[in-house]
C-alpha cells in the first residue's frame, strides 16, 4: 500500500455546533489531524503515514482527499509546517526588519511573500519560516480560513505545558527528518534549535 493511515481515537458528536478545533501536523513522511473539543479534550486523531516517500504533495493530496473529517465546520483550523525557523523578539521594531532578519538566517534568495511570521503565545519572541509553496497552494485549496505555524511553536507549547516552573526543562521533540530541542527555565524559553537526524548516534551528538 503506498500510503498507510492508522486512527488514534473516534469521534464524537461535536460537530453540531462547531466547537471543535482542528490541528494538522505537516512533515515530510506524516500527517496528523487533530480534534481538540471544547475543553481541550482530544476527541479525534489520525495519522497518515508515506510508507514509499514518495513526493510530498501527492501524498498530502491523497491524505486531504481521504480524511473525512475535513466535511465539517471548526471553530478554528491551525497547521504546523515542519520547516527550518528562526526566531527574533516580538518587537515592533524587529518585526519590520523580519525580512532581512529571514534572508540572514534562513535563505538570502527568498522574497519578502515567502516569509511567514507568528507570535508564540504567552512569549516575548516571534517565529519567522518559510514553508514550501506547492504545501501552501493545496493548504489553500482544501481548507477555509487556517493559522498557519512552524514546527517551533508546538515545541514550544509542549514545553509549556510540560515545564514545572521550579525545575529547568529540557524537551527533545522528534519529527521525521528533524529534532527540535528547546530548553526552558522560570518559565521562559531559554533556547531551542532545529537539528537533521538520521540515527540515534545523532540524536546523541546534539543533545551532548
Amino acid at each position: 500500500m503506498l500510503f498507510e493511515s492508522t486512527a488514534h481515537a473516534e469521534t464524537k458528536d461535536f460537530f453540531a455546533h462547531n466547537t471543535c478545533r482542528l490541528v494538522i501536523f505537516i512533515q515530510p513522511l506524516r500527517i496528523y489531524f487533530a480534534l481538540l473539543g471544547p475543553r481541550e479534550e482530544l476527541v479525534y486523531c489520525k495519522e497518515y503515514y508515506n510508507s514509499q516517500q514518495s513526493v510530498d504533495v501527492l501524498f498530502l493530496r491523497y491524505a486531504f482527499e481521504q480524511e473525512k473529517i475535513l466535511s465539517h465546520s471548526f471553530a478554528s483550523i491551525k497547521v504546523y509546517i515542519d520547516t527550518e525557523f528562526c526566531l527574533i523578539p516580538d518587537q515592533e521594531d524587529f518585526l519590520k526588519e523580519r525580512y532581512d532578519f529571514a534572508r540572514f538566517m534562513l535563505n538570502e534568495d527568498i522574497g519578502k511573500e515567502d516569509i511567514y511570521y507568528h507570535p508564540m503565545a504567552k512569549s516575548d519572541i516571534a517565529g519567522l519560516f518559510i514553508p514550501p509553496q506547492l504545501w501552501i497552494d493545496l493548504l489553500n485549496e482544501y481548507l477555509p480560513a487556517y493559522e498557519l505555524a512552524s514546527g517551533s511553536e508546538l515545541s514550544f507549547r509542549l514545553g509549556t505545558l510540560l515545564h514545572n516552573a521550579l525545575k529547568p526543562l529540557i524537551l527533545i521533540h522528534l519529527m521525521d527528518e528533524h529534532v527540535n530541542i528547546s530548553g526552558f527555565k522560570r518559565e521562559k524559553l531559554e533556547f531551542i534549535q532545529r537539528y537533521p537526524y538520521r540515527s540515534v548516534l545523532d540524536l546523541v551528538y546534539f543533545i551532548q
